[in-house]
């Protein structure tokens, strides 16, 4: 596999992302027309009857605070982000009962702080293209899922036709800027770098032939002609 992933600027790529903590469900339910919602609540139906869920690069906490709402607390939820200050956006989200039901843990995606075989579920929303290296991401991923365990991941994609992904990709480093300045209030905003995390990742038909490598059945959904996309897959 190639070497996918943000590689050397990850760091900078996850300050840019530290900046939106703010505005950052505001932004994406706009430049995505709403789809970003949809397909978390999605992802929130597929894992409503896991045990241990991780939610691996959880950021502000949109899609912990969608899982905890749609499992009625029978779940328990590790939120797992690199940076402790969007955490720290996450815990003020959190009222008394929800935070019965979660612990919240700094690292990365390439050296997750769990034991082999310790969840029922892992999902990532719009995250798993921020792993410093996604072969490393994925593997991991694989090792602390439980057998019969399920890796849902929802995320920007990158569409199979050339022209297609050439015009999401003008979207993205173009419009999307214009569009987060009314939350933002300036034109020069973290989104105006969010082509790059994009870049370095395969396109949609070859990410679900890496994932089918791992896992025994792959369910995987390209919406909005492949700009977004949606992965269900069970060990």
């Amino acid at each position: 596999m190639s070497e996918y992933g943000l590689g050397e600027i990850w760091e900078y790529i996850i300050s840019k992302i530290e900046e939106t903590a703010k505005q950052y469900s505001k932004v994406n339910r706009a430049i995505s027309f709403g789809l970003s919602e949809k397909l978390r609540i999605k992802a929130a139906d597929t894992l409503s009857d896991r045990e241990i869920i991780l939610d691996a690069g959880c950021g502000p906490g949109d899609m912990t605070l969608r899982i905890i709402d749609k499992t009625r607390f029978r779940s328990y939820v590790i939120g797992l982000d690199a940076d402790f200050n969007l955490l720290k956006v996450l815990i003020n989200k959190l009222d008394p009962v929800s935070i019965c039901c979660i612990d919240l843990v700094v690292g990365i995606f390439e050296q997750m702080p769990l034991r082999e075989e310790t969840v029922n579920a892992v999902v990532t929303s719009y995250s798993l293209r921020d792993a410093i290296n996604l072969k490393k991401a994925l593997s991991e991923i694989y090792r602390i899922l439980k057998r019969r365990g399920v890796f849902v991941d929802v995320d920007i994609g990158k569409p199979n036709n050339r022209i297609i992904r050439e015009a999401f990709n003008k979207f993205l480093r173009f419009i999307t800027p214009i569009i987060a300045s009314f939350y933002y209030g300036s034109i020069k905003n973290p989104w105006s770098k969010l082509h790059k995390t994009i870049e370095n990742m395969p396109i949609n038909r070859a990410l679900l032939k890496i994932i089918m490598r791992y896992y025994k059945e792959v369910e995987f959904e390209e919406i909005a002609l492949g700009g977004l996309i949606k992965i269900v897959a069970f060990k």
